[in-house]
């Protein structure tokens, strides 16, 4: 799962050919081949994001960044604007890992904000039509993606923190739930090991896609400990097969579309701008629990941490409790 995606490797090479055109003093192409290398490579990132990806968006970026500095209508300022444009729409995922889907919840807009503000201040300097549209496509698809991404995010952190959660020493409610090959998959029956289960959104989600391989490279160290790791996304038993595979995940990944076992588990949310835009009108919030043997909850992930990670080495007095 380290390999490039095929649109990033496309991106990466005409990074390249842009570089090689602003040494060859031809600016508009630079400043064009940078931009279509910029989308291909967000492409790429919400398709999968892994650390390639990741890495090819910040050099994509780079690049990008260089193209408008030097390109006749924009300068120095213009560079920065759409740089710091750049990293508000990757900087979720590519802090992922430390911040989740809610810490920091302001990030994307501070860089988003400024990047806006020396967008205008460098095309009212320059005075000039094409400074104000050139850069037009990368600001607006930022801001787009800093907007959805951050309402998402600070609804789902009020719901999380709104309580109905299920919560450490009640009962786990049972559920029954459709395997990859469609084969029924139920709590009960673990009962007598313990389970962690986890909530993800689904194949549309790249900050799921870093949760769900978070847990497989760590998938042995719950096992060696008995824990069986079991997963429940809201897309259907095919696409979670294809996930499971793109992912390269070991352990079972569950179909829950109706969204009743993350209601259960107080986990669903409804979600207008999601229902307008990818017409899914109600939406996981992202958690884990970790269940014991007798069906008991006996750890979380936190409420104000939507999506966290449960490392086993922070869970480990809870594991050497069941």
């Amino acid at each position: 799962m380290k390999t490039l995606h095929p649109l990033n490797v496309i991106a990466l090479l005409l990074a390249a050919n842009a570089c090689a055109f602003l040494a060859t003093d031809a600016r508009g192409l630079a400043y064009w081949a940078a931009l279509a290398a910029f989308l291909l490579s967000l492409k790429a990132l919400w398709g999968n994001a892994t650390w390639p990806q990741r890495l090819g968006v910040v050099a994509v970026s780079v690049c990008l960044s260089l193209a408008a500095q030097f390109a006749s209508w924009g300068g120095p300022l213009m560079g920065l604007a759409l740089t710091l444009a750049a990293l508000a729409s990757a900087s979720r995922l590519l802090l992922f890992e430390e911040i989740s889907y809610t810490g920091w919840i302001f990030l994307e807009p501070a860089l988003m904000l400024p990047a806006l503000a020396l967008w205008a201040l460098a095309a009212f300097t320059r005075g000039s039509w094409q400074s104000w549209v050139f850069p037009l496509p990368v600001v607006g698809l930022c801001l787009y993606l800093v907007l959805r991404e951050h309402l998402t995010n600070y609804r789902m952190l009020g719901k999380s923190l709104a309580g109905g959660r299920l919560g450490v020493g009640q009962l786990a409610p049972d559920f029954s739930l459709p395997d990859p090959a469609g084969n029924p998959v139920s709590l009960a029956s673990f009962r007598g090991r313990p389970v962690l289960l986890m909530f993800a959104h689904g194949d549309w989600c790249p900050a799921c896609h870093i949760m769900l391989r978070s847990y497989e490279r760590a998938r042995r160290r719950f096992q060696e400990k008995g824990v069986t790791l079991l997963a429940v996304g809201q897309d259907g038993s095919q696409v979670n097969g294809l996930l499971a595979r793109k992912l390269g995940l070991e352990y079972q990944l569950l179909a829950d579309p109706s969204q009743e076992v993350a209601r259960a588990y107080g986990v669903r949310m409804d979600d207008p701008l999601m229902g307008a835009l990818r017409d899914r009108p109600s939406m996981f919030v992202p958690a884990s629990f970790l269940i014991a043997a007798d069906g008991t909850v006996r750890y979380c992930s936190r409420p104000e941490r939507v999506g966290e990670f449960l490392n086993p080495g922070a869970i480990l007095p809870a594991l050497e409790s069941l």
